[in-house]
């Protein structure tokens, strides 16, 4: 069983950056990183919701970039939200899984020798 409480460690970490890979996002802070392989909702800092796709989604992911983890919502196993200090928030949900992905989500520590902790969350229909 997932421990949810372990992706709260990112609160105050800054975003440093934000990664369109092939078949998920990739989000990256000062000591961690967070793979998403779910559909993502973005919500802008003016209160506009984007869904996965739609054209506005990837500027409101990079708005997180250069700001800090505010605050973590965890509604498990549905979704897990990242709100950044300018108010744009990340709503990952996690019962839609990528085809294919083995996880919908991931969260790595990392340090001097490389990833040194790592966190598997598997979709929500592997998880009840």
């Amino acid at each position: 069983m997932t421990e949810y409480s372990a992706f709260l460690r990112p609160l105050n970490q800054r975003i440093c950056g934000v990664w369109f890979v092939l078949d998920y996002v990739q989000i990256q802070m000062d000591d961690y990183i967070v793979n998403l392989y779910c559909d993502i909702e973005a919500v802008s800092r003016s209160g506009r919701s984007y869904s996965q796709g739609e054209l506005g989604w990837r500027d409101t992911l990079c708005e997180i970039i250069e700001a800090t983890v505010a605050q973590i919502v965890i509604d498990m196993p549905k979704s897990l939200s990242i709100i950044a200090s300018n108010g744009t928030c990340l709503k990952m949900h996690l019962q839609r899984g990528m085809q294919g992905a083995v996880e919908s989500m991931s969260l790595h520590r990392f340090g001097t020798g490389g990833f040194i902790d790592e966190i598997l969350v598997p979709p929500l229909d592997e998880a009840e």
